[in-house]
């Protein structure tokens, strides 16, 4: 546990954990604490693979001659992990807003609150999945930036695994192309008869041809338009200016004059 005891570190938990959990944000904020903890050695406080050890422990020596005497002593890892585990505990505390603070006030160990605080906001269970899972259809691109579409989708799809569910590349596929809407038809259709191959289109790679679908609509949608009546009123002004006969006026070109048996070219 020589690593469990060195707490010294270039940062400072206030530098990794800036968000204080809450009800909207449990995702990130448990990104942030264990990123913290994980190269310290400390996670397994957290997630429970850091057991506690036994408070005593047997004894090894005894004088030569004695008889009788104690056989077993105290444990000094189990006094090195009561204070290892204590400051997880309060690095959790200070990182809870107060309605998180008082769901686990009161727990002995690191791994309790842990846990207490996964029940309490990232409800385990198939009520939440189906939530989830109806708040993905409901999900659409209208009204919306591609990527406030995709940060969206993405936040779903991280609940989903979260809490056991993990969706297959096909199925966000399928989650991304159902709120398209339908300017992005044509592309939608590609993606879509891809999707019977073997091996299917990855995830990441059907974002990109999105993304750069929805790039050529912007430039499509920025470039300037010519209307058919603003076309025929420009060449309108060309003929009247000369570049071609007029009703009764001389040519434009060739210098030809109207008489019997003489026509302007």
């Amino acid at each position: 546990m020589a690593q469990e005891d060195s707490f010294s570190s270039s940062l400072s938990i206030s530098q990794v954990v800036t968000l204080k959990l809450s009800e909207s944000n449990y995702l990130l904020s448990k990104t942030q604490f264990e990123s913290f903890l994980s190269p310290q050695m400390l996670l397994g406080y957290v997630n429970g693979s850091i057991t506690c050890p036994s408070a005593t422990r047997p004894v090894t020596t005894r004088p030569v001659n004695a008889v009788e005497g104690p056989s077993e002593e105290p444990n000094p890892d189990f006094v090195k992990w009561i204070r290892n585990d204590q400051l997880v505990m309060a690095w959790i505390f200070g990182s809870l807003t107060e309605p998180a603070l008082r769901a686990v006030y009161g727990m002995q160990s690191a791994h309790e609150v842990w846990n207490a605080l996964a029940k309490k906001f990232n409800r385990v269970s198939t009520t939440r999945k189906f939530e989830l899972q109806n708040r993905l259809r409901g999900c659409l691109k209208i009204g919306r930036t591609m990527e406030e579409y995709l940060s969206e989708l993405k936040q779903i799809y991280d609940q989903l695994d979260s809490i056991g569910f993990p969706m297959t590349d096909l199925e966000k596929i399928h989650g991304l192309l159902t709120g398209l809407g339908k300017e992005y038809e044509s592309v939608t259709t590609v993606i879509e008869h891809s999707m019977d191959s073997v091996p299917g289109p990855c995830y990441e790679d059907v974002v990109f041809k999105v993304i750069s679908f929805d790039d050529k609509l912007k430039t499509y949608n920025t470039a300037p338009a010519v209307s058919p009546h603003l076309a025929f009123q420009t060449e309108k002004g060309y003929f009247d200016r000369g570049g071609s006969n007029t009703r009764g006026g001389r040519s434009g070109s060739g210098g030809g004059y109207r008489g019997r048996g003489n026509y302007s070219t």
